[in-house]
C-alpha cells in the first residue's frame, strides 16, 4: 500500500508537538456548521516572518544549463562542486538586508548530490550495502558541511533556518516522479528499489531534522510515495 504525502510545507516549532498530545483547534462555521481550522501560535509565529530567502547552491550551480531538471540521465561529476569560497555570512548579510526573517537552504536538489555529509547506506538492487557516496565528502572540498555552515551564520544573525530536500527527482538513484525509473541505468546512477529510496529519503530528512538545530521551515517538492 502506497501512502501519498503532499510535502510543500512551511513548519515552525509545531513539527516538536507529540503526537497524540496536541488537540486541534477549531470554530465553528455559522453559513454550514462546519469546522474551520484555527492556526496554532506557531503557524501565527511563521506568517509573522512575512519575508524569507530560498538559497539554491549545489552542484547544479556550476552546469551551464538548468541542473538535472528534465535530464533524467545525468549524474554531474562530483568534482564539479568545488568552490574557491563558501562565505554564508555573506548569504545572511544579504537575507537581513532585504529584511527577510528566515532562509531556506536548497540541501539536496535533482542531481541528488546533497551538500552536507550525508552518512546514509543503503541496499541496491544486488543486495549489497553501500554508502550514499553522491555528497560534499567525496567533492574536492571535502571536510565542509555548507548546511552546517549556513545553519551557524543564520544564528548568528538570529535569521530562521530551514532545507529544502526535493523527494520527487533524483537522478543518482535514477528517481523520476518519485519512482525508481524501470530499465538501463545510466553511468554514475545506483540500480535501487522503490522501497529503498524511500527509507534513503526518511534517512536523509532525518539527519537534517534531527542534526542542524531547530528549523523555521521544511520544504519539499510535489509528493512522495512511501511503501508500506
Amino acid at each position: 500500500m502506497k501512502l501519498i504525502l503532499n510535502v510543500i510545507v512551511g513548519l515552525c516549532a509545531a513539527t516538536s508537538v507529540v503526537a497524540g498530545t496536541y488537540k486541534p483547534r477549531y470554530r465553528i462555521s455559522p453559513i454550514d456548521g462546519s469546522k474551520i481550522a484555527l492556526p496554532t501560535k506557531e503557524q501565527l509565529d511563521f506568517q509573522d516572518k512575512e519575508i524569507g530567502v530560498l538559497i539554491h547552491f549545489e552542484i547544479a550551480t556550476y552546469l551551464s544549463i538548468d541542473g538535472c531538471n528534465n535530464v533524467p540521465n545525468l549524474v554531474p561529476d562530483v568534482d564539479l562542486f568545488d568552490p574557491t569560497l563558501i562565505n554564508t555570512d555573506a548569504w545572511m548579510d544579504t537575507t537581513t538586508a532585504l529584511g527577510a526573517k528566515y532562509a531556506t537552504l536548497v540541501a539536496k536538489h535533482n542531481c541528488g548530490f546533497t551538500t552536507w555529509p550525508s552518512k546514509v547506506t543503503f541496499q541496491t538492487r544486488d543486495n549489497e550495502t553501500v554508502p550514499y557516496n553522491y555528497t560534499i565528502a567525496q567533492s574536492p572540498v571535502h571536510g565542509k558541511d555548507v548546511v552546517q555552515s549556513f545553519v551557524e551564520s543564520a544564528q548568528k544573525y538570529d535569521i530562521g533556518h530551514g532545507f529544502y530536500y526535493s523527494v520527487v527527482v533524483n537522478n543518482f538513484l535514477n528517481v523520476q516522479n518519485s519512482e525508481v525509473r524501470a530499465g538501463s541505468w545510466a553511468p554514475g546512477q545506483v540500480n535501487v528499489t522503490n522501497s529503498t529510496y524511500d527509507q534513503v529519503v526518511l534517512d536523509q530528512l532525518g539527519e537534517l531534522w534531527k542534526n542542524y538545530g531547530s528549523l523555521t521551515e521544511v520544504s519539499a517538492f510535489h509528493e512522495f510515495l512511501i511503501s508500506f
